[in-house]
């Protein structure tokens, strides 16, 4: 079709369907333009899918998150420079820079609901800004909205039960961090060099946040005291329903759960995987890699309908030996470790970080994880 294709999908238990979408930005205007496929997880195959339009966003999100009704999508305000991609001076993300001059206006963070069954314009539902004219409960209840944070990965998103609006968790980059890019105008790709050389002082911390989407306005809750959170991944039979638990790659600080450590809140290394309680907002299970070994984006191979009735799985890699394997931790205890550790082949020895996957019984003729487990 022409589109950009998002490496990331959503998994809705109600519809028993995945939700890929793909995107196209044209040359001038601020709308991002996309489209919804459909698949079966059942049979594996596309049953449909909608267009949309997603007002004001001049940068497609990097994630999604789907509800029985809506497909549903987070963005700060940023602005895109094509010219310097155009010829050949920057890639496309050294073209995207969040946007000041909107930040200054008092913009936030916004949460997009695109109807799955009609498509259309996508609802809008705007984090506010803390400081506008309102209220004074008002301004108190806007205390809570983290008016500018960035969403990289989104854990799940649902319907809320009483008024039927959005609301969504997502891995996040802070306001603090989000001012000062547009401030310094630093394009959201950023420096590698530092992070190569085993600097992540100045990698940007992501944080767990919690939408909730209501009348237009969207609210947000910050999740375990800030820990630095990442690769948020829920059992696939809460996809698109209010979940108990996430999953999610950490520092040793978040595994340990020692909060008074300074990096606990602080960019840090992938070195661990951990189970977080929403309704307890606390870390309740962790399991530690161990010295430089480095965690990555993992896949929950459901073995039953509970929260923990699944397998973790993912790639680990080991900086001592330069090989990585494939941990499999049983969801319901990560701290026991390993269930098993797969080798790779020594023609393909390392996976590259920041590989996504996916679990599909279906299309390996099986309906739970342990008849391949």
């Amino acid at each position: 079709t022409g589109d950009a294709v998002s490496a990331h999908y959503a998994a809705c238990a109600t519809t028993k369907q995945t939700v890929a979408w793909s995107w196209r930005r044209p040359a001038l205007g601020d709308d991002l333009f996309v489209k919804l496929h459909e698949l079966s997880d059942v049979s594996g195959h596309a049953e449909g899918g909608v267009d949309g339009v997603l007002e004001g966003v001049s940068f497609a999100p990097h994630d999604i998150g789907a509800t029985p009704t809506r497909a549903c999508f987070l963005a700060a305000p940023a602005s895109v420079e094509v010219l310097g991609y155009v010829l050949g001076f920057r890639g496309p993300a050294q073209g995207v820079f969040f946007d000041d001059k909107r930040i200054r206006a008092g913009e936030g963070t916004t949460l997009h609901a695109l109807d799955r069954r009609n498509g259309g314009t996508a609802e809008r539902y705007v984090c506010p800004d803390a400081h506008d004219a309102a209220s004074e409960s008002t301004r108190r209840w806007r205390q809570t909205c983290p008016r500018r944070y960035h969403p990289i990965h989104v854990a799940n998103a649902w319907d809320d039960e009483t008024s039927g609006c959005p609301s969504m968790i997502a891995a996040c980059w802070p306001p603090d961090c989000v001012n000062a890019m547009a401030s310094e105008r630093r394009d959201i790709l950023g420096d590698w060099a530092p992070l190569l050389g085993g600097d992540f002082s100045g990698a940007a911390v992501t944080q767990l946040v919690s939408f909730s989407g209501h009348g237009g306005g969207a609210r947000a809750r910050v999740l375990c005291s800030g820990a630095h959170l990442d690769h948020c991944k829920v059992h696939p039979a809460a996809g698109g329903l209010e979940n108990k638990f996430v999953y999610a790659s950490a520092g040793a600080a978040v595994a340990r759960g020692d909060i008074n450590d300074l990096t606990y809140a602080a960019p840090q290394p992938p070195q661990a995987f951990v189970r977080v309680d929403v309704s307890e907002d606390a870390v309740v299970d962790s399991w530690f890699c161990g010295e430089r070994r480095f965690t990555d984006d993992a896949v929950l191979a459901a073995t039953g309908e509970d929260e923990t009735d699944a397998y973790l799985i993912a790639p680990v890699y080991d900086a001592a030996t330069q090989r990585s394997t494939i941990i499999v931790l049983d969801c319901g205890d990560l701290a026991a470790g390993p269930v098993c550790e797969l080798a790779l082949p020594d023609d393909a020895p390392f996976i590259p970080w920041g590989l996504h996957g996916a679990w599909s019984p279906a299309a390996n003729g099986a309906t739970r994880a342990t008849e391949h487990v």
